[in-house]
């Protein structure tokens, strides 16, 4: 994406120079309008600090559909006979096999309707590039509210659907309608989710917009009969917004599945909505400094407890800036698209719910990442030498990347988490490489914890009981990043090794019954007692 702005720049520059140098005695007006949005767009980039400008959506949606769309299109319109309009469009063609394709212009939108989706932003607050006040985007134009429209008709999600092609008819600008097709695309996919979405006045002036351009057309006539009745009916009572046309049925097959309730749940924590915490729970949250081994006697770790059952953690100040800049460096080039464990067959697949890159680094590939074990095992007391645990794996979330709810230790023994030979994932540490302006928080589900991006912090938990079963209430989350780049690495700690440093205990239903015995035992001890006594 970097070199896509890089690229840019140049058919921007070379663009400029075409138009100002071009024997037409006045440009056309729509090449002069797109090398002036191009410039204004590329004006957004602050400080030269471009994983900034990249880390909104929109920039990234705008800039992938520029490659995809507009260059292309106009190396047909340039002059081959002007020495700059050769040399761009030569340019253009050297490096048009590495344009985005249509699949990243589909991630990209994807990645606005999953936020809006996730966090109940409106299309128009997303269109008018307020989605953030921080990191700016211009505005987005009628043609890329009617694509992103188009994808939530497409999917039969008509009341998202309603709101982008509203912004797209509220946008349309005497360029986009001057061919007429783009203004009759949006009136009639807006009139559509007007009617599914009960909308039935507003269906019906929208499509005397239609009549007064087209006035010969009889499916528009029928259609505002069909509209002017059933206004007659809603306004006599006579009809229900959940009447069914007997005209025939749809194809649902594009429907989106309902949510099942924990993924409801989670989208509730990823808003910030969460039960309180009771005042008798919230006093056991502390903060302290731990120093109980000789690295940490002159820089004590700070630890911030910040849930109960499970207990989870908050290592602040973990790492330094300059040794996340060079993991980060180390890992760029090895980024792959992460990888997540199917429950049934154990082994490792590609999956929607999983929107980030990972790659793995090795202790002895750097004194830094040496050190950054050595420091977690004196913090945790876990051994994290390297046949007890994986190696350090750091992920780059993508636009508006996120994991859906998930744990973190293996679900069945097929899972290739024993393969390694190392037994189950006991612990997790979370080392948070990047804050995150808006979104990307971590959250916990059963224990309703949210925990928001905060450079150089690792969060940390037990995802196995003392007992050795699986501690289920760790299920967690990554939420969707909503505006900025967020950088993590994860450091799994496995069974083996750590007999002597977090000893075995007794699950809670064996602990119950211990209990049981115990009362039982001094029951049938204090009746003999008493037997005995009397005799």
């Amino acid at each position: 994406m970097t070199d896509l702005i890089n690229l840019e720049r140049s058919f921007s520059f070379l663009l400029d120079e075409y138009l100002q140098q071009s024997t037409y005695v006045s440009p056309p007006s729509e090449m002069t309008r797109f090398s002036n949005d191009v410039k204004h767009h590329l004006s957004y980039i602050k400080d030269e600090n471009m994983e900034v400008f990249l880390g909104h959506p929109v920039n990234s949606y705008l800039l992938v559909r520029r490659f995809l769309r507009d260059w292309r299109d106009f190396v047909r319109e340039l002059d081959e006979t002007h020495p700059i309009g050769e040399e761009l469009i030569e340019l253009i063609k050297e490096h048009n096999d590495s344009f985005p394709t249509i699949e990243d212009l589909q991630g990209c939108a994807q990645a606005i309707l999953r936020i809006q989706e996730v966090y109940h932003i409106s299309a128009e607050r997303i269109a008018s590039g307020k989605l953030s006040s921080k990191t700016l985007s211009p505005e987005m134009s009628a043609v890329h509210c009617l694509e992103l429209g188009l994808m939530k008709h497409h999917s039969e999600q008509y009341e998202e659907a309603y709101g982008w092609l509203t912004e797209a008819w509220k946008r349309m600008s005497p360029f986009e309608g001057s061919s007429g097709i783009v203004t009759r695309d949006v009136l009639q996919y807006l009139i559509w989710a007007e009617y599914k979405t009960g909308r039935i006045e507003g269906a019906l002036n929208h499509t005397n917009i239609l009549i007064e351009e087209d006035p010969e057309n009889e499916a528009h006539q029928q259609n505002k009969a069909y509209y002017e009745n059933r206004l007659r009916m809603m306004q006599d009572g006579l009809y229900y917004e959940d009447d069914e046309d007997d005209e025939e049925e749809e194809d649902s097959s594009n429907k989106p599945e309902p949510k099942a309730d924990f993924t409801l749940h989670y989208e509730k924590l990823c808003r910030g909505q969460t039960i309180n915490k009771s005042q008798a729970e919230m006093d056991k949250l502390t903060c302290y400094f731990f120093n109980e081994h000789p690295l940490l006697l002159l820089k004590p770790a700070k630890i911030e407890l910040a849930n109960l059952k499970p207990n989870i953690y908050l290592i602040h100040d973990v790492i330094r800036d300059s040794d996340i800049e060079f993991i980060k460096e180390l890992a760029m080039p090895r980024l792959q698209r992460a990888t997540v464990t199917n429950r049934n067959t154990g082994r490792l697949e590609f999956a929607d719910y999983r929107i980030s890159k990972s790659a793995w680094l090795e202790d002895y590939e750097g004194d830094i990442i040496e050190r950054l074990s050595l420091r977690l095992e004196a913090i945790t007391r876990l051994s994290t030498a390297r046949v007890h645990c994986e190696a350090l794996q750091v992920v780059n979330y993508g636009i508006a990347g996120q994991y859906e709810p998930h744990v973190d230790h293996a679900l069945s023994k097929k899972s290739v988490i024993f393969d390694m030979g190392m037994g189950n994932r006991i612990a997790t540490v979370l080392i948070y490489m990047t804050d995150v302006e808006a979104g990307g928080s971590t959250v916990f589900l059963d224990a309703e914890t949210i925990i928001k991006p905060q450079k150089g912090t690792a969060a940390f938990w037990f995802n196995l009981l003392k007992s050795g079963e699986p501690d289920q209430s760790t299920r967690h989350a990554a939420c969707p990043v909503i505006v900025g780049t967020k950088w993590v690495s994860n450091k799994w700690i496995h069974e083996h090794g750590q007999e002597f440093r977090r000893k075995c205990g007794l699950s809670p239903d064996e602990t119950v019954y211990c209990y049981i015995f115990f009362a039982i035992s001094c029951c049938c001890l204090s009746v003999n007692s008493v037997s005995t006594a009397l005799y």
